[in-house]
């Protein structure tokens, strides 16, 4: 029964560390998780990724634009 416990805590601790350092998509992705669960976890890890995604939109667009010329 401990075990099982502990493994279930360090998964929790886990995924608790690698929701404070990536977005929830991929989170999702790499744990098998739903994205409503991963956003879940994201809250309480309280990382907000609204301006890593901005710049990632910018850094798509100044991409696309350089393809262009």
């Amino acid at each position: 029964m401990w075990l099982a416990d502990g493994a279930h805590a360090g998964r929790n601790t886990g995924r608790l560390a690698l929701a404070a350092e990536l977005p929830a998509s991929v989170l999702a992705d790499l744990t098998g998780i739903s994205i409503s669960t991963a956003e879940r976890w994201s809250q309480w890890a309280k990382r907000d990724w609204a301006v890593y995604v901005g710049q990632r939109a910018a850094d798509d667009a100044e991409a696309s634009a350089a393809e262009t010329c």
